[in-house]
């Protein structure tokens, strides 16, 4: 019975041209600043479709929540991570997904491939769906690898396990009919699946390891049904915040129907759309040793376990100063290139939300720029920044800011 996690593979980001490398600067934290300007964008929407706000200094400003924010990380560095074992998957879908595993690459029957999906996500110890045996009862946040071992170790155990696989099958297709019956208002359960062997059991959750998966490592999880499955985040990320007033639009549209003919006039449907402007502060931060204590889990060897944690460490950096949230993104195209990126390494990571108090009127990316700059260099002397780089991208091209006497100004 296979136990062991392979090895990661590391793929290279020296190819991006956003990449912001600061892994030779000593500090236990690395802080990433970030100021972007967005003009006509809903990116992080609330109940009711409404841009997110914040008061701040008497001011209705902008806001992207952090959930939003790491979940747009996360989806940028998918284009590093997609191919290696690197890549994560946040879902309820996993017997799904193994099952879709078993039939493309093992030819299995469709109702087979389901009940060993089932018995090998059971066996790990993941509460199964009531009403839908193909996922979980709570999201999962897992290695995208862990499908393909979990799927190869059902396979591995299937002929020592004929007769659970087969009372999973039963269970499933019992259920099934249950819910054909057109009964409803009542809920009904799955019946009980077939006890599994502890060696079983611990074969299973060892697919779930973290420590071959950077970005879970990066971003942490919690898996409340597997003992270690919880991982502590080494970043801290905070709420990106508006640095002037927010300007929100109603934005009416309407809906031709291309059939219509026959003198009919109008539209087919009407509806609004929220829009807002602003230059919005984004700040977080990474905590290089608890990454490593994190990585160390499934790499044991000192140097590819350094070599794993700085392009970790590269990834988080490059893909949460450059990633937008997405919302609205097919009709308002809001990924931009932020006016001002600054990446550093310190032993106390601070937010610069403070310089921001007072809301900035005008055109604010510049000013914004300055402030930061400001603030970041009055701080110097009670949370210096031992080193690191930024990139500025002015949009009215005034000369860059006064950056403090550590930081890099890249081209």
């Amino acid at each position: 019975m296979n136990q062991t996690v392979t090895a990661p593979s590391i793929p290279q980001l020296s190819d991006n041209p956003n990449l912001l490398d600061i892994t030779g600067w000593k500090g236990n934290f690395v802080a990433v600043h970030t100021l972007a300007t967005h003009a006509g964008v809903n990116l992080n929407r609330d109940m009711d479709g409404l841009p997110k706000t914040i008061t701040l200094g008497g001011v209705t400003r902008m806001r992207l929540s952090a959930a939003s924010r790491v979940r747009a990380a996360r989806t940028y560095a998918r284009n590093y991570t997609e191919k290696t074992d690197q890549a994560s998957a946040r879902s309820r879908l996993l017997p799904q997904e193994i099952a879709r595993y078993l039939v493309k690459s093992h030819d299995l029957d469709v109702k087979k491939a389901e009940a060993l999906a089932v018995y090998i996500v059971h066996a790990a110890g993941m509460s199964i769906d009531a009403s839908q045996p193909d996922r979980t009862r709570a999201i999962t946040y897992l290695p995208e690898t862990a499908v393909v071992r979990l799927g190869q170790l059902v396979l591995d155990v299937e002929s020592e396990h004929t007769d659970a696989i087969e009372a999973t099958q039963q269970a499933i297709s019992a259920h099934q009919a249950t819910l054909t019956e057109g009964k409803r208002g009542k809920k009904k359960d799955l019946p009980a699946l077939p006890e599994v062997p502890k060696a079983l059991t611990a074969a299973a959750r060892t697919q779930f390891a973290p420590g071959v998966c950077a970005e879970i490592a990066l971003f942490g999880r919690m898996l409340s049904e597997l003992p270690g499955g919880q991982v502590y985040s080494a970043v801290q990320v905070a709420h990106a915040i508006g640095v002037d007033e927010m300007e929100m639009i109603t934005d009416d549209f309407t809906v031709v129907d291309d059939w219509q003919d026959f003198g009919v006039f109008g539209s087919a449907n009407q509806g609004q759309h929220y829009l807002a402007s602003g230059t919005v502060y984004s700040y977080a931060a990474l905590d290089r040793r608890t990454l490593r204590a994190t990585l160390a889990n499934g790499v044991q060897d000192p140097d590819e376990l350094e070599r794993l944690a700085q392009w970790a460490e590269q990834l988080f950096v490059t893909s949460i100063a450059y990633a937008v949230p997405g919302g609205k993104r097919s009709r308002t195209g809001p990924a931009m290139l932020p006016t001002l990126v600054l990446a550093a390494t310190t032993d106390q990571p601070m937010t610069a939300a403070p310089a921001f108090e007072e809301a900035i009127t005008g055109p604010a990316g510049v000013e914004a720029s300055r402030r930061l700059c400001a603030y970041l260099n009055n701080a110097q002397s009670r949370a210096p920044l031992h080193g690191g780089k930024a990139l500025w991208l002015s949009p009215l091209g005034e000369d860059a800011p006064t950056m403090p006497s550590a930081i890099t100004l890249d081209a």
